[in-house]
């Protein structure tokens, strides 16, 4: 089982960055987690061929058997870095292939140290996991609030998380 973590927040010590890698630091499957700093800005005049990085992002998609996102929430939802990536990923690759998310099997999650967790950014990122026509794993919802006390990998949340994963993956 391979897992590809997307990060979406640029920020070195994002919340959501210790988030993918306490959870890969405490699973049993493979896990890539990945970072968006080098990801263009959407543009249909570049889509063919892509960018070399959103080809390789893709790539990393395609040969994943499970995407799991972790978003902070800016504003009251989805951070513009993020938005920006999966515009990337939910447009076909080329003429003929479709695009790579359609009935991947996806988590959402986010970490915030406020006390709503990423609510709000989470249920802007169903709406858009529908419109992709991934396989969405709908609950638990992986909200963590107070991310200063929270991100440890002992916390219900981090255990909670990982036996979601595992319940998901034996669907």
């Amino acid at each position: 089982m391979k897992v590809l973590g997307i990060v979406g927040s640029l920020r070195k010590e994002s919340y959501n960055l210790k988030l993918a890698n306490l959870i890969k630091d405490n699973i049993d499957y493979e896990m890539e987690i990945v970072t968006l700093e080098n990801i263009p800005m959407f543009n249909e005049d570049l889509e063919y061929p892509a960018p070399k990085s959103v080809l390789e992002l893709r790539d990393k998609v395609l040969n994943s058997d499970l995407i799991w996102i972790f978003s902070p929430e800016y504003n009251n939802g989805i951070p513009g870095v993020l938005k920006n990536t999966l515009d990337w990923l939910g447009r076909p690759r080329s003429e003929e292939l479709g695009q790579v998310m359609s009935k991947k099997k996806v988590i959402l999650s986010g970490v915030t140290p406020g006390k709503f967790g990423t609510i709000n950014a989470y249920n802007d990122l169903v709406q858009l996991m529908v419109f992709l026509n991934t396989n969405l794993m709908a609950r638990p919802r992986l909200t963590i609030p107070n991310a200063e006390f929270n991100l440890t990998p002992d916390n219900h949340f981090i255990q909670d998380a990982i036996k979601a994963l595992d319940r998901f993956i034996k669907q």
